[in-house]
């Protein structure tokens, strides 16, 4: 199997930071691209996605009659295709494979051939190169034995950036090979990791950089099982050490897949055919997190079956698609450990399919197909992440000459937007050229900030909120704000979420607040295929209460300024003069005052305890300062009293900070 997405770092965010996941609403193919020019012949295409988003393809690219070239192509989030990026200088390449990690580098691999004109012959090895996040492309290297055929390379890769490779060679000293790099070291020198002559590998890792390879082998010959015919599993530990899980003799094996999952349950299919070779039989085989692997029971039986791809849905279940003539999928439901009944795809003929897994378990199946009444296309449908199968979109369009024998390839990202790419036939018979096309599946939302409201408390009853939003394939549409509010009594609870802006494009604006109130915003955003993105964490924020509510003893005097809360502040410089607010819950105080040049100081205490002294005091007049009293890990309850503890300096109280 292949995973594609990438599980992102849990990181722990506060209210006053947090950004929005995405939320997918209504997931929408965009409009089919031509990536490579005229002329030009691309041939099996395919495709990776970083940890940010950002999409890479590699193709084997030349002029028509041509050797083809390695050549990469990348489109960055929010961006285009950029033009074409030469690899290497083989004089062929079978079909490549990419793997890429969270932090964004990307490594590649593939067979490349170089032909001796002299003696018109062909040799072959196992190239692989690598480019870091939004970095260029190294120089491909060689592993392996020269002259010893590879075939069909397979990639993974961990949360550590740790990169795994298999392979098998051909001829009767062929092996199955491995070889892994760290995320920024070299390759190790490869081993061989089959006994004997093994073939058509499978490979799958868990983020923590366990994994497990499977391979088959067959020796042509049918009625008796051969000496190193069958099903073989081999696995390694995190810590490098390898162990047999299954070697399984068995006469004419056919197709392997498997997909491991976080926690080691493995699934896996298999195709073998008959004695008389007109009937294969598709099987499933599953090892539950910390057993052991079960017998193969069988699933159904057909003329034809093969190409498998099985994924884990994250979940604990596991998805798969297969051929019999026509593109079928099935399902393990978690907890389940059989398959549920293949289902075809609603196209009168299907072939070449591809599956990739993407955030929470949604599931991308492309293919080639043809419907009577339109022709050929390329089609895709997407699987939830609750399991269930979309509408099948054709997402490529009809061409006269139809579309190259290789499969589309299918890579989708942590928001679940899947990238599909693939070859098209153009031109007559005479001139025929393939073209590299590609489609991206808008899954996801944007991702919403909320950037106001900055302040903890607001020096008045205006409060300014903003937003913004960046989306990885469509534009940001439209915004919607929420916000709830708590007074500052012990009977006081948080309103309901209410609407305060929808449907809006502007991304500030200033809320009409009550005073001594906390007030609580959230946003989020709606691209322009409709794709809602999820609500931004809460943002909060206190408005002051007047000093008009405070209840002033002796010594102190109302006194009334534009320049001040509501127009009026509350003044005293005797020792001992005292402001109470009774009945007060809050996690948060604070004092909206003046401080001037000989400023008195304050003691503040809540429910007769005693907060601390704070001064007024400034180089400068200053009105509408706020001095930060006390934060509480939970609410405190009980009479605030402000009591003035300097004599014949002023104290000018505007307003406090109750906070929830």
């Amino acid at each position: 199997m292949r995973r594609t997405a990438l599980l992102p770092a849990v990181i722990a965010t506060v209210a006053l930071l947090a950004a929005a996941l995405p939320v997918s609403a209504a997931p929408t193919w965009l409009d089919d691209v031509t990536v490579t020019a005229e002329g030009r012949w691309a041939q099996a295409p395919a495709v990776a996605v970083d940890g940010q988003g950002n999409v890479a393809a590699i193709v084997g690219l030349s002029p028509v009659g041509a050797a083809a070239k390695p050549t990469a192509f990348r489109r960055n989030i929010r961006g285009s295709w950029r033009s074409a990026e030469p690899l290497g200088n083989p004089d062929s390449i079978f079909p490549p494979t990419l793997t890429a990690d969270r932090l964004g580098n990307i490594t590649a691999a593939w067979a490349a051939g170089t032909h001796d004109a002299a003696t018109n012959t062909w040799t072959y090895s196992l190239q692989t190169i690598r480019r870091t996040a939004r970095g260029p492309w190294g120089t491909a290297q060689t592993l392996g034995e020269p002259g010893v055929t590879p075939y069909d390379p397979m990639l993974g890769t961990d949360r550590a950036g740790r990169v795994y490779l298999v392979w098998w060679t051909g001829g009767d000293q062929g092996r199955v090979w491995f070889s892994r790099r760290t995320a920024t070291g070299p390759w190790t020198a490869p081993i061989p990791i089959s006994a004997s002559v093994g073939a058509l590998s499978s490979l799958d890792v868990t983020p923590s950089g366990r994994l497990v390879v499977g391979w088959t082998y067959s020796d042509g010959s049918s009625g008796t099982v051969g000496p190193t015919e069958g099903f073989f599993l081999r696995e390694r530990s995190a810590t490098g050490t390898w162990s047999p899980v299954l070697r399984r003799a068995v006469d004419q094996p056919g197709d392997i897949d498997l997909a491991l999952a976080e926690d080691g349950a493995l699934d896996m299919l298999t195709t073998q055919r008959n004695a008389a070779g007109d009937m294969s039989t598709l099987g499933s085989w599953y090892r539950p997190a910390g057993g052991v692997l079960g017998p193969m029971k069988p699933i159904t039986s057909a003329a034809s079956l093969g190409a498998l791809k099985v994924v884990s849905d994250l979940r604990g279940g596991a998805v798969a698609a297969y051929e019999d003539g026509d593109v079928k999928t099935l399902a393990r439901r978690k907890g389940a450990t059989t398959w549920t009944t293949p289902q075809g795809v609603p196209v009168d003929q299907s072939v070449g399919s591809d599956l990739a897994v993407g955030a929470g378990g949604s599931v991308v199946l492309a293919f080639f197909g043809y419907e009577t009444e339109t022709g050929q296309g390329v089609y895709a449908v997407r699987r939830s992440s609750a399991g269930t199968w979309g509408s099948t979109r054709q997402i490529g369009d009809n061409h006269k000459w139809g579309f190259y024998g290789h499969r589309p390839s299918v890579a989708v990202d942590d928001e679940g937007n899947a990238t599909v790419v693939w070859s098209e036939f153009y031109g007559e018979p005479a001139s025929q050229y393939l073209r590299m096309h590609a489609n991206t599946l808008d899954a996801a939302g944007p991702t919403t900030r909320l950037r106001g409201p900055v302040e903890r408390f607001q020096r008045s009853l205006s409060v300014p909120v903003s937003w913004s939003a960046t989306d990885r394939w469509s534009k940001v549409a439209k915004y919607a704000v929420r916000q709830r509010s708590v007074g500052w009594h012990p009977t006081s609870h948080y309103t309901a979420l209410v609407g305060w802006k929808a449907a809006t494009t502007v991304t500030s604006g200033r809320f009409a607040a009550r005073q001594g109130r906390t007030y609580c915003f959230t946003a989020r955003a709606t691209d322009s295929v409709t794709n809602a993105g999820g609500w931004t964490s809460q943002r909060c924020t206190t408005t002051p209460l007047d000093d008009r509510a405070l209840s002033a003893g002796a010594g102190w005097s109302r006194q009334r300024s534009a320049g001040h809360l509501l127009g009026t502040y509350t003044s005293a410089s005797g020792n001992g003069a005292s402001l109470t607010l009774k009945g007060v819950a809050a996690k948060r105080l604070a004092l909206l005052v003046d401080k001037v040049p000989g400023g008195g100081r304050v003691l503040v205490s809540l429910g007769g305890r005693r907060l601390g002294t704070f001064s007024l005091a400034a180089s400068a007049r200053r009105s509408r300062v706020v001095v930060p009293v006390a934060q509480f890990a939970a609410i405190k309850t009980g009479v605030l009293t402000i009591t003035v503890v300097s004599s014949g300096k002023p104290v000018r109280i505007d307003g406090v900070y109750l906070g929830r």
